[in-house]
C-alpha cells in the first residue's frame, strides 16, 4: 500500500530523483524553479525555470519520457519551416513563453528552452531541442542545440552541442527573437 502511495505521489509530482541536471522535489532550486513559473503565470518577475539536462544521454531519456509533454505547445503539427523533417509540433517551455510575450527586440533569459517533435511520414521521428544557458546569448553561442531522428530512449543525436553552429547560423539567419523561430503566440 506504502510502495503504491509513493508512485502516486511520484507521478502526481512528476518527479523522479534528483539528479544535476533536475533539482529535487522540495528542494530550495526546485521551490524557486516553482516561484519563478509562479511569477511568469502572474506575467511578472523572473522567467528562468526549466531543468531541461543539456547531456545527451539524459536529454534523450527525458525526451522519451515526455519530460515537456505539459509546456504549452502549437495546437497541430505543420510543415516545417526549416530542415526538420517532413512536419513538427512545437513545445515552448513556460519561461519561454513568459518571454515571448513582452514581445520582440530582447534578449530571453538564462534557461528557457523550445522541444519540437519531428515527423516523417505522419510518424513521430525525433526531436530538436534548444536551451538556452547564459543570458547573453553570444550570436547563438550560449544556446545549447540538439537534433536527433530518432525516438529510441538509447538513441544518439545527430546534432548536438553549445553554440553548435549549423543550428545557431540557421537560427540566427532566419529572423525570430534571440535564436527563437516558433511564432508567438502559438498557432
Amino acid at each position: 500500500m506504502h510502495r503504491l502511495l509513493a508512485i502516486a505521489l511520484v507521478v502526481a509530482c512528476g518527479g523522479t530523483q534528483a539528479t544535476p541536471d533536475r533539482p529535487a522535489p522540495g528542494s530550495a532550486a526546485a521551490g524557486a524553479a516553482s516561484a519563478a513559473a509562479a511569477d511568469d503565470a502572474a506575467g511578472e518577475g523572473p522567467v528562468a525555470d526549466v531543468d531541461v539536462p543539456i547531456e545527451p544521454v539524459a536529454l534523450q531519456a527525458w525526451l522519451a519520457d515526455g519530460g515537456y509533454k505539459a509546456w504549452p505547445h502549437e495546437s497541430g503539427k505543420h510543415e516545417s519551416a526549416g530542415p526538420h523533417g517532413d512536419a513538427v509540433l512545437t513545445f515552448l517551455a513556460p519561461a519561454l513563453v513568459a518571454s515571448l510575450r513582452r514581445g520582440k527586440g530582447h534578449a530571453h533569459p538564462k534557461g528557457v528552452a523550445a522541444v519540437k517533435e519531428l515527423y516523417e511520414k505522419g510518424k513521430m521521428s525525433g526531436w530538436a531541442v534548444s536551451v538556452k544557458l547564459a543570458d547573453d546569448s553570444a550570436d547563438g553561442r550560449n544556446w545549447y542545440w540538439y537534433e536527433v531522428f530518432s525516438t529510441a530512449r538509447d538513441a544518439r543525436a545527430t546534432y548536438q552541442g553549445v553554440g553548435f553552429e549549423v543550428c545557431r547560423d540557421c537560427h540566427s539567419e532566419r529572423g525570430g527573437n534571440d535564436h527563437v523561430q516558433s511564432p508567438f503566440p502559438l498557432p
